[in-house]
């Protein structure tokens, strides 16, 4: 699922929001399929790899991910705050 733009996006660009949930700084983190595949698949040939992997494409907080995006958009984007993590708990089941 695309979380930046997708069907549960992040970015909120008709309101020029930033999305978070919790803390505003908390990093998260950000992976593409690509990403995924590359790193599986290096990791199949090392005979050292351990049982469980930790991928991670990028790590950007939602204060950080608002910044790019004023950048990129040439226009203020604000943090909008989603509820605290429980919130989105029960949002997800």
């Amino acid at each position: 699922m695309d979380m930046l733009t997708g069907q549960a996006p992040f970015i909120l660009f008709k309101l020029n929001r930033v999305l978070y949930y919790g803390n505003a700084d908390q990093l998260l983190d950000f992976t593409t399929k690509d990403d995924t595949a590359n790193y599986v698949a290096e990791a199949a040939l090392d005979s050292d790899t351990p049982r469980h992997l930790r991928i991670a494409g990028d790590q950007i907080s939602a204060r950080q991910l608002t910044e790019v995006v004023s950048r990129i958009k040439n226009k203020k984007y604000r943090l909008l705050y989603g509820g605290g993590l429980s919130m989105l708990d029960v949002m997800l089941k």
